[in-house]
């Protein structure tokens, strides 16, 4: 599957579908976790707690859940969190709803190719 990324200041963006829905999320290839940051979120099943690190933020603890999300017809289950506010809050600002983990990456073969702008998995 190969997938054509929009970008902000060089920040891959996917446009996901979640429950019929569209949204625009950054692309994170080193995030263990993604993020959604809607208020839908907790209408999901409960996966976990877990403690993340940002830098110029530190530590913090998000619950997590396991949402079903669709990007270019491909159906995964990411385990979500939502970030904290000052995060929140810049990612509304950029124009997006969340944070594309790279759980999107395990048990494929990858390729990324940031100047063509695509993704092909």
């Amino acid at each position: 599957m190969r997938w054509l990324l929009d970008e902000l200041q060089g920040i891959p963006i996917f446009t996901v579908r979640i429950r019929g829905a569209n949204y625009r999320m950054f692309f994170d290839t080193g995030a263990p976790i993604s993020y959604f940051q809607d208020d839908s979120l907790t209408k999901f099943p409960f996966r976990e707690a877990v403690t993340d690190f940002y830098p110029g933020i530190g530590q913090f603890q998000t619950d997590t859940y396991d949402v079903p999300v669709w990007i270019g017809g491909v159906k995964f289950i990411l385990r979500c969190g939502k970030l904290p506010d000052p995060l929140g809050a810049a990612l509304t600002m950029a124009g997006v709803s969340g944070i594309v983990g790279n759980q999107i990456l395990v048990n494929r073969t990858v390729g990324y190719f940031p100047r063509r702008h695509t993704l092909v998995l």
